[in-house]
């Protein structure tokens, strides 16, 4: 068919050929495989601290994400020529049953991640608005995360009798 196709290229002297042969040039392109690529989640969340000392914990909440997502420098006498990795992140979803908190089985669970991205917006409606001495009254604090595994078929299988899986 390649052949065919090839010298006549959709003519009714190809169509011809593929007839009296009996068969017929594969319509779709051919794809190599080369690999997934890892994941990426996205999660969003909107503070809304009622007075300074409630901003004070999402400023600490917004600096944490802000350094554990950035690497550090590795001690020795190396100097600055080579950086320790980002911390990684082991995230779950919970969900409560009697009194405790348990996995939550009816969404996708989620290798270990490293966040490269941290953003907030202190305007998240568009309005600038504050608490005394500047302290926002509302900050949208947006994350995303990458796994640092590819999630395999077998991974996706291997819970599924538990209702869980990747």
């Amino acid at each position: 068919g390649a052949a065919i196709g090839a010298m006549a290229a959709g003519s009714p002297m190809q169509k011809g050929a593929e007839s009296a042969l009996g068969i017929a040039q594969n319509p779709y392109m051919e794809m190599m495989f080369s690999g997934v690529g890892f994941r990426k989640f996205q999660f969003e969340f909107i503070f809304r601290p009622k007075s300074s000392s409630e901003f004070e914990t999402v400023a600490k909440i917004l600096k944490m994400f802000r350094s554990f997502s950035k690497p550090t420098f590795a001690e020795g006498k190396l100097g600055k020529s080579f950086m320790n990795y980002p911390m990684e992140f082991g995230i779950k979803f919970l969900r409560e049953e009697g009194g405790r908190f348990t996995d939550n089985l009816n969404v996708p669970k989620i290798k270990d991640c490293v966040c490269d991205s941290v953003t907030s917006n202190f305007t998240p409606q568009s309005i600038w608005a504050a608490h005394e001495q500047g302290k926002p009254v509302a900050v949208n604090l947006s994350l995303s995360f990458q796994e640092t595994e590819l999630v395999m078929a077998e991974d996706v299988w291997k819970d599924a009798s538990k209702g869980g899986g990747y």
